[in-house]
């Protein structure tokens, strides 16, 4: 490969970058709340601070809940399995996950949606 600036980057950043940039419409759109957005080429994955801000995202795109616990068993990682509006490129496959307590108290509509 040369180091020409006319060379084209390779099809898994150009997928990547298009994800991040679908993600980041969305999320300004919505007015979402998204403090750390990590892209691939094949998902986008948000962090967000709570369980609440992960309701917003659940209320603005829909999708279903996981919950997986830590091998001690004192964190749980929820994570909304969403996407995008189909765009160009099809739709983005969205994972907006958020870490807290075991046994930490969630709205029952929130826990409704786990899967």
């Amino acid at each position: 490969m040369s180091t020409h600036p006319t060379d084209r980057p390779p099809t898994a950043l150009v997928a990547q970058a298009r994800n991040q940039s679908a993600v980041e419409v969305l999320r300004d759109y919505a007015d979402l709340p998204a403090p750390t957005l990590i892209a691939r080429p094949h998902v986008v994955h948000v962090i967000v601070t709570d369980v609440e801000d992960l309701d917003s995202w659940r209320l603005a795109r829909g999708g279903r809940i996981t919950v997986a616990y830590s091998p001690d068993g004192e964190l749980e990682t929820w994570t909304l399995h969403t996407a995008t509006e189909p765009g160009r490129y099809g739709t983005v496959a969205v994972l907006v996950s958020t870490l807290m307590p075991t046994g930490e108290m969630v709205r029952d509509e929130i826990r409704a949606a786990v899967i």
